[in-house]
């Protein structure tokens, strides 16, 4: 929310005259005015900015209405939007209902009769709350959006998750090496930060090196360092390049570690059995790294690259203690609802739109689509949805399967859907697809379908 953004207040009072006298004063200070006759349109408007994410700055309410008065309508604002201040208008008679609406959460009250400076001067403070408010709640925002980018492998209720889930909790904070196996774009790089930020102390850096066409290990411009919360430096910003930062503990982090050329994998496989910074060609003075954990990813299968010859098993032996094997989407499509949903809502944000709803279209293309392209394609998929791109020239591979299995996804998908949208609450989601209790248990029974998944995401 910018600081100059105009966000209009919402008047409300059953007194047409004086709201309209109202209503022009705080024209003529420049602020935009919604005018309501009675607290029912007053929750009408709270809702509808909602919809359209256009906030209401302040509401100025007559305490005296009938049906909703200004302390029920104080309330149930609050129950929209917790952070909306509220500004009671009372008459001499009222001023104790006044004060204790302070103290349920009122922003101010101004007795009647009363100037207009005074009424100017409380919604101008009372923008600035708001303003405030926004800001922050866009950052909480950015914050969360950023959280959901860094699990996103980890979102979704399907068994082959479920199981990755669990060893990440288990090896998370474990001083073991691990070898991270998927296709591109499944998320290897972050589930190595899952890993890394559960075992290292928050000061300890991880440092990358993208290991495809590396003829020697390790180079310099290759690497990045990063701490959790301060995202990539350069390579070289302090005391002896990139390695000052792993050399008192932290972890290495070696992408696409099948791609390195043979003398590159006799110099890894030293320092692996030295841990010694002197060992490398860099440079810097002998400095052993203590506490050194190695993350390893890898598009392809190391041991057919090792039964091939085209990598070292010594050092396959070295990097995979323990491996972890990462799913593609084909494998795993009970979470690709869940996972578009997210990715969706991130969308939304970066864009500053709407998040639209997922239509039978959508949920179709979901559910008949192989996702080569994992959640990068996942990603594109959901920024055109949020940008209303139309995405039926895509070349989306023809469905093979049979009409009942087709079908039988489709209708999983579109119960996952109504889970999603209703947060796992089964009343809620019968009444949207228009199903007995029983029938909506009986079909989640059959996909495999569990409503408590969807209640809240995983916790990793």
């Amino acid at each position: 929310m910018s600081a100059d953004a105009q966000l209009p207040v919402l008047l409300v009072d059953d007194d047409d005259d004086l709201r309209e006298a109202i209503a022009t004063s705080l024209r003529l200070a420049d602020h935009p005015v919604i005018e309501a006759k009675n607290g029912h349109e007053a929750l009408r408007a709270i809702e509808k900015s909602a919809i359209d994410k256009a906030a209401i700055g302040a509401i100025v309410s007559d305490i005296r209405m009938p049906l909703i008065d200004g302390r029920q309508l104080l309330q149930r604002a609050h129950a929209l939007d917790a952070d909306l201040p509220v500004i009671l208008i009372t008459g001499h008679g009222d001023i104790d209902q006044a004060v204790e609406s302070l103290r349920n959460g009122a922003y101010d009250f101004i007795a009647k009769p009363f100037a207009t400076d005074r009424l100017i001067d409380a919604v101008e403070r009372a923008l600035d709350r708001r303003r405030l408010a926004l800001e922050n709640r866009d950052l909480r925002a950015e914050v969360d959006a950023a959280n959901d980018r860094r699990r996103l492998p980890l979102i979704g209720p399907s068994p082959a998750i479920d199981g990755l889930i669990r060893a990440v909790r288990q090896i998370g904070s474990a001083d073991i090496d691990v070898l991270i196996e998927g296709e591109k774009g499944t998320g290897k790089a972050a589930i190595a930060q899952h890993l890394h930020a559960a075992a290292s102390p928050s000061a300890a850096a991880l440092l990358r090196i993208d290991c495809d066409g590396l003829h020697s290990f390790p180079a310099d411009d290759r690497a990045n360092r990063h701490r959790p919360g301060r995202g990539r430096t350069a390579a070289g910003d302090s005391g002896h390049g990139p390695w000052s930062g792993i050399s008192a503990g932290g972890t290495l982090l070696l992408a696409d570690v099948d791609r390195l050329s043979d003398p590159a994998q006799s110099a890894l496989l030293h320092f692996l059995q030295s841990r010694d910074i002197a060992s490398l060609p860099t440079g810097t003075d002998s400095a052993p790294v203590r506490r050194l954990r190695v993350l390893s990813t890898t598009s392809a299968s190391l041991s057919a690259r090792v039964d091939s010859g085209a990598f070292r098993s010594d050092l396959y032996y070295r990097l995979a203690p323990v491996r972890l094997d990462v799913p593609p989407l084909r494998a795993r499509r009970q979470d690709i609802a869940l996972l578009f949903a997210h990715l969706l809502q991130q969308s939304a944000l970066r864009y500053r739109r709407a998040v639209p709803p997922l239509t039978d279209a959508i949920l179709m293309r979901l559910t008949s689509h192989d996702w080569p392209g994992n959640i990068p394609e996942l990603q594109n998929f959901a920024d055109a949805v949020c940008l209303n791109i139309d995405t039926s020239d895509r070349g989306f591979a023809l469905d093979l399967r049979s009409l009942t299995d087709r079908v039988a996804l489709f209708e999983a998908q579109v119960i996952r859907s109504a889970l999603i949208g209703e947060m796992g609450n089964i009343a809620k989601v019968c009444a949207t697809l228009a199903l007995p209790r029983k029938t909506l248990y009986d079909k989640m029974k059959r996909h495999g379908i569990v409503s408590s998944d969807y209640r809240k995401p995983p916790a990793v």
